[in-house]
């Protein structure tokens, strides 16, 4: 312990510069590699237990490795693939990210969302939505936060992503125009659905085009009237909010066709 202080002692003393700030970063992270590197090759760094005196840190290290061992099946599988990482030098990220999340996700949604035509802004708000990672009131109370949940803008259900995208009746009348407004006579889907349509119907056509930009165009102007409604008190009917959908979509197509628009395509924007 004593070599221990005199060496942090020593560090203390030193006016470092910014390379001797990371010189001193990268000792302590490689200094910790190395401690669990050592703890977990010896074989008591699989049988120690979580104890009423151990540490926050020392207990979310013990329930990773618990978990690790229920994914990969058996201690014995665990300790194969860990001796195998620690003899390649390099922990292999990708293949401990399927071991604990799986490799079944399909993302054939995105691509119509991250499509050029889409504005930027939409597209963000609209993969947020799809991760269910937007602060709608359940995801807020899932951190703690004890508030009303309560739709604001139809005012008779919990405020959820599904509710939301187009389970409450503002939203689904509002995409249900926008589909009208495109030609098209089918019925309102889910969230979930309605995106995977996009993506089955992915092509380079105008109207494949138009429907990405509206369909996003309606997803953040819902969101938009959510925080309008929620922060500042105000509110905008369904009819409003079409009209600037249109006024956006049109805009953008506009750009999208050098200004040169075919007669079906002009006929619909100025309807």
């Amino acid at each position: 312990m004593s070599k221990i202080r005199s060496k942090l002692g020593h560090w203390a003393s030193l006016h470092l510069t910014y390379a001797g700030k990371v010189q001193l970063l990268n000792s302590a992270i490689f200094g910790l590699e190395s401690f669990w590197e050592y703890i977990f090759k010896q074989s008591s760094g699989w049988e120690l237990a979580a104890t009423a005196c151990s540490s926050p840190i020392w207990q979310q290290v013990l329930a990773i490795r618990d978990e690790f061992i229920s994914k990969v099946g058996s201690e014995a599988e665990a300790k194969r693939l860990f001796q195998a990482w620690a003899a390649r030098g390099k922990l292999p990220l990708q293949e401990v990210y399927s071991i604990f999340h799986g490799t079944h996700h399909d993302l054939r949604w995105m691509a119509p969302i991250l499509d050029g035509i889409v504005l930027p802004k939409h597209a963000f708000v609209t993969t947020l939505a799809a991760h269910n990672a937007l602060a709608t009131v359940d995801n807020v109370c899932k951190r703690g936060v004890l508030i009303a949940n309560r739709c604001v803008l139809c005012l008779r259900a919990a405020e959820t992503r599904a509710h939301l995208f187009f389970g409450c009746s503002y939203s689904k009348d509002l995409m249900q125009q926008v589909l009208i407004w495109q030609g098209t006579t089918r019925q309102v889907l889910s969230l979930k659905h309605e995106l995977y349509k996009l993506a089955l119907s992915r092509n380079r056509s105008w109207r494949s085009k138009l429907a990405r930009c509206s369909f996003s165009a309606a997803i953040y102007f819902l969101w938009q009237e959510r925080n309008l409604r929620v922060f500042d008190g105000a509110s905008r009917d369904v009819s409003t909010l079409v009209k600037r959908i249109k006024y956006v979509v049109c805009v953008r197509m506009y750009a999208w066709s050098n200004g040169i628009f075919n007669s079906q395509l002009l006929q619909l924007l100025l309807g």
